[in-house]
């Protein structure tokens, strides 16, 4: 294959992995001020004990500030006993890390393994302060059971998910790996261009 030549095949992969990456960050930045967020639940990331438990639970959190709304879509399965409640809990405190603390309630959820529901905090006394609750991974998702009442399952609302059941990489894992891509994809044009340059001088 001629430098040329090369060169568009190595423009073309790097475009194809900016749209890639473009279409995953759609995928997490919905319309106007809608932002959804990718939750998975288990025992691991209960606080302040972590509970061993065979249950999980996954789905997203939209949360639109211009609307005042979060619309919950998560469902779960196999915990060791009935559900007793779900909520929204939050916000953390300032400066120590949300995962580590447990916190008061928020919101709560309807009852049920699959669990659809749009919540309006317009009413909320401080809804500017709500958004940044929400926006700033200081809120998550507990689901409590009859065997573990401050909660058997829980999943932090922010992305930062380590990987989804399974072991596939989340979207920002994804982001990630993508960006770093595209990064050798333009080094290799560049590298490829000079070289054809010097070729050319010679």
């Amino acid at each position: 294959m001629k430098p040329g030549q090369r060169s568009r095949v190595l423009f073309a992969v790097l475009f194809a992995v900016f749209m890639l990456h473009v279409g995953v960050a759609r995928a997490v930045a919905g319309p106007g001020g809608a932002v959804t967020y990718l939750v998975y639940l288990d025992g691991a990331q209960e606080r302040p004990t972590p509970v061993a438990t065979p249950a999980t639970g996954n789905g997203n959190i939209e949360v639109d500030t211009d609307a005042n709304t979060i619309k919950v879509k998560v469902s779960y399965s196999n915990l060791s006993a009935a559900e007793t409640a779900a909520h929204i809990h939050g916000p953390t405190p300032i400066g120590v890390d949300p995962r580590s603390v447990a916190v008061g309630v928020l919101f709560g959820l309807p009852a049920g393994q699959v669990k659809v529901t749009t919540i309006n905090y317009s009413g909320h006394a401080m809804p500017d302060s709500v958004d940044a609750w929400l926006l700033t991974g200081r809120t998550y998702l507990n689901i409590h059971s009859a065997s573990h009442g401050s909660g058997e399952i829980r999943g932090q609302i922010d992305n930062n998910q380590p990987s989804t059941p399974g072991g596939v990489p989340s979207l920002g894992t994804w982001g990630a790996a993508l960006l770093a891509l595209a990064l050798l994809a333009a080094a290799a044009v560049w590298v490829t261009r000079r070289r054809a340059q010097a070729s050319n001088m010679a």
